[in-house]
């Protein structure tokens, strides 16, 4: 069954749908990334529908680009606006995806829009405009996409005298540079169009990879064009709470896999970065540390040459490495490497070429998986008074002896405000009043193993709430149901489901609050007749109704008629 978030528990993954029964044969249904262009008219409502591999437990990623070549990642900045109506119109239109990168490789000139009106002048190893929407034409020895283009690592390649660099003055003639605080702006007004799609306010809309090695885009306070720099102001001007995860690209140069290892730096003024796969480590570092708990997705990596048909241990290597990146204590978890590319698109495919299945075969012998991030405690403090929501077991210490079993609906009091963490799960210290009018102190767990809330506070009143216990509500539109109240830096496996408009369910609990809305606990049954219980919320902090009080509809009172003046069979005139 897929995850709420279509995602995936293990790293593994390949660019491009077509190789994807390698990982279900080894039982380790990863990541499949998907590029498509949409460009920006706002009327335009098709989307892609990616449920037929969502539907498989595969990861599903889709990078949103506006376009191909001078077309532009993302628009000209006078059509941010409609890229971003674009953007939520295919969002809307597409099942089965619920994270989007948007733009790729901003730093690169490749990836400018083209100046409405201005000369036509090429960038070096630029991409042409005209792309078709889900993938560059094929060609086994095509670059179609300028994935190999002398520009792309600027900061490690001299341009070939045949080919001359553009010049400032040209390339600013012609085309828009995205700099940090243009792409923020697009970004900013892409994610709140997709988070205001109904069925899409969780999803999650991170930022398009930068390219590493790249120093085409210099601003005053980033003079020398640093990629990792420009990576850092992106996410500053975003902001804590401006962004669902980031998206990085990082490969060797080369296909020996002792260079996944290799801590060789480059040369000044660029002496502080890595020069092959550990180049992923300068863009982790320079992540805040307010924004460590986002997930970060490297939907790029393969050996800049073309892949070395060869079962030489390289991609043995990637994944052990970033294996031993999210095992660190406190690691910003990445949550996927992704092999590029499955198909012949381009000359760094990998279909067909053994040596380098039978590595990613070898490699997924192991259960590299990504750790989830630890529980969210409850807003409670001493002096509470909480509720149970299911039947809870009441224990001597954290996860330790047993000493009582509640029932739903006890309540306790908080006896302190510091919770215990054992075995995965948040542990309160609670009282209760047993037979005779005495106390007892021990222990329940916030939630249980299988993520069912069994605490609630209790609350005697709260503005904004108009139901009580046992009333039925309607839903007004798509409405998501949780686990626990709240929707910020909640796992993938919070959502219960998506509960459809005109659904009628029944209130158990509630109110309480959580980022600022109001939720109740209800209970009812989808169309499909699954039975759900969960947390939603009562409104939208713009003030949207998602809950109403459900009326049944009046059955019209029976009609006594007179006795009948005709039998089956009578004539008449």
């Amino acid at each position: 069954m897929p995850r709420p978030l279509f995602d995936s528990p293990y790293i593994f993954g390949l660019h491009d749908p077509g190789g994807e029964n390698l990982m279900a044969q080894a039982n380790r249904r990863g990541w499949i990334v998907f590029t498509v262009e949409v460009g920006s008219d706002p009327n335009n409502l098709s989307g892609f529908d990616f449920s037929p591999w969502a539907n498989q437990d595969f990861g599903i990623i889709c990078r949103i680009n506006n376009g191909y070549g001078s077309t532009g990642t993302i628009p000209y900045s006078s059509q941010y606006a409609n890229f971003a109506r674009r953007v939520a119109n295919f969002v809307a239109a597409s099942p089965g995806c619920k994270i989007w990168a948007i733009g790729n490789e901003m730093n690169h000139s490749q990836e400018w829009p083209a100046i409405p009106g201005a000369a036509a002048t090429a960038i070096p190893g630029a991409a042409p405009a005209a792309a078709p929407r889900m993938q560059p034409a094929r060609g086994r020895d095509a670059d179609p996409t300028g994935h190999g283009s002398s520009t792309r690592f600027s900061a490690l390649h001299p341009t070939p005298a045949a080919a001359p660099s553009i010049s400032a003055a040209a390339a600013a003639a012609a085309f828009e540079p995205i700099t940090p605080s243009l792409y923020a702006s697009c970004f900013r007004q892409c994610r709140d169009a997709i988070k205001l799609t109904p069925g899409h306010g969780d999803d999650q809309v991170v930022i398009g990879a930068v390219a590493p090695w790249n120093n085409q885009v210099t601003y005053p306070t980033n003079p020398n064009g640093d990629w990792v720099t420009y990576f850092a102001d992106i996410l500053a001007l975003l902001g804590d709470g401006g962004l669902d995860g980031i998206t990085l690209h990082t490969y060797t140069h080369g296909s020996d896999p002792a260079l996944v290892t290799d801590t060789s730096t480059m040369n000044a003024p660029f002496q502080n970065r890595y020069f092959n796969f550990q180049a992923y480590r300068n863009f982790m570092d320079a992540v805040p540390p307010a924004m460590r708990s986002l997930p970060a997705y490297i939907t790029e990596t393969d050996q800049d040459v073309p892949w070395l048909d060869q079962n030489n241990g390289w991609v043995r290597a990637a994944y052990a490495e970033i294996d031993r990146w999210n095992q660190q204590g406190n690691a910003q978890q990445i949550r996927a490497l992704v092999l590029y590319r499955w198909p012949p698109y381009d000359k760094w495919y990998i279909q067909g070429k053994q040596g380098v299945i039978n590595d990613f075969t070898e490699a997924m012998r192991n259960d590299y998986r990504w750790k989830a991030p630890p529980p969210k405690p409850a807003d409670f403090a001493a002096g509470d008074t909480v509720r149970t929501l299911d039947i809870v077991n009441f224990r001597q210490t954290p996860g330790g002896a047993f000493l009582a079993q509640l029932p739903l609906g006890s309540e306790l009091k908080v006896v302190s405000s510091r919770y215990t963490l054992q075995n995965g799960l948040i542990w309160w210290n609670l009282r209760r009043t047993v037979d005779g009018g005495g106390t007892q102190d021990g222990w329940v767990a916030q939630v249980s193993p299988d993520g069912i809330v069994l605490l609630e506070k209790v609350i005697a009143s709260l503005p904004g709430g108009t139901f009580k216990p046992g009333d039925q509500v309607q839903t007004q539109t798509v409405v998501r149901m949780r686990k626990t109240p709240g929707t910020t830096n909640k796992p993938s496996d919070d959502v219960v489901a998506d509960v459809p408009q005109a659904t009628v369910l029944t209130v158990l609990s509630g109110p309480t609050t959580a980022d600022g809305l109001t939720w109740w606990r209800n209970q009812g049954k989808m169309p499909n007749g699954q039975q759900v219980i969960g947390w939603q919320a009562e409104k939208l902090s713009d003030g949207t109704v998602l809950l109403a009080p459900y009326t049944a509809i009046p059955v019209p009172p029976s009609i006594e008629l007179p006795p009948a003046t005709f039998r089956p069979g009578d004539r008449f005139a």
